[in-house]
This record gives C-alpha cells, sequence and structure tokens, in this order.
C-alpha cells in the first residue's frame, strides 16, 4: 500500500500566490494577507459601531423627540392660545406671518427660519419642533423655562397653521 501523499491546495489564480506562504519550519501554507484583512474589516466594523453608538447617545434626546406626538389636539382654542405666545415672544425675530422678517431679523447675523414652510409630519415631525423650541438652536434662544410644555404644544399648534394659511 502506498503513503498517503500530503493534500496541496490548488492554486487557481496569481493573486491566490500572493496570499499563500510557505511557513519555513512546519511545510505549511498559511493565509497572511487575508487574515491581516479580516484584522482590519473587523478594525473599522467595530470603530463604526462606536461612532453609531456616540452619535446616538449624543442625539438621544433629540431622537426621542422625533417620536414624540403633539398630545394637545389641534383645535381653535389651542390655536388661539399659541397666537398669543406667538405675538408675544416670536413675533420680534419671525414676524407676524413666522416668515423670518420680524423688527430683530435685521439685526442678526443670520435671517430666522420661515416657520410657514415647515414640512410636516413625518418629514418634520412636531415633536422635534418642540424640542427646538425648549432648547433652541444656533440664534434661537431655549424657551424650556419660559414656556410650559402645553405652551410649546400650542405654539407648535399655531405654527402648524401659518402653513395651512400660507398656501391659501
Amino acid at each position: 500500500m502506498a503513503a498517503p501523499t500530503p493534500t496541496v491546495p490548488i492554486i487557481r489564480r496569481d493573486t491566490d500566490r500572493d496570499l499563500l506562504r510557505q511557513a519555513p519550519k512546519h511545510g505549511r501554507l498559511e493565509l497572511r494577507s487575508a487574515t491581516l484583512g479580516n484584522v482590519k474589516i473587523k478594525f473599522l466594523l467595530a470603530a463604526g459601531l462606536l461612532v453609531c453608538i456616540g452619535l446616538s447617545l449624543y442625539y438621544a434626546d433629540l431622537l426621542k423627540a422625533a417620536f414624540t406626538v403633539n398630545p394637545i389636539p389641534k383645535s381653535p382654542e389651542s390655536i388661539a392660545r399659541g397666537k398669543s405666545i406667538f405675538e408675544r415672544d416670536c413675533v420680534v425675530c419671525h414676524g407676524a406671518g413666522g416668515h423670518g422678517d420680524g423688527v430683530a431679523a435685521a439685526s442678526l447675523p443670520a435671517r430666522p427660519k420661515d416657520l410657514s414652510k415647515l414640512a410636516p409630519p413625518p418629514i418634520f415631525p412636531d415633536g422635534v419642533i418642540a424640542y427646538r423650541i425648549a432648547n433652541g438652536k444656533n440664534l434661537m434662544p431655549a424657551w424650556k423655562t419660559m414656556l410650559s410644555d402645553n405652551d410649546r404644544w400650542d405654539l407648535i399648534n399655531f405654527i402648524r397653521s401659518l402653513a395651512v394659511s400660507s398656501t391659501k
């Protein structure tokens, strides 16, 4: 009976030869570059995962706000309450129609947002607007301590009515 011959992998392409090298002591073939590539891929995946986790922690409140639904029904009374809040606190920068043309807008480095052109939910959810009113952004001051939650939701109902009235 003949002695079994060791199996040798079939090398099909030149690139396969580049990946394989002969181990000098044991006569085994090793996959050197492929292992290094796997380590690089695992490192990149781990780094990407850490970045995603970090961003989700940083923006956790905003992400939560994106799924928050306005608890105050859109009624004429709510819109009227929101209008009085808007006239008291927002007209100076955003203007009477919410177009960003208030008297203080001219002295600001950037024009305030045109509130009559806010995209409707689900593109721009009410919860995100409530978050921006409460926490501010860029030149917009935070109103968390000045307005109650119900005041903010009434204000959002009024702001949404601006978009409807500007299309008529």
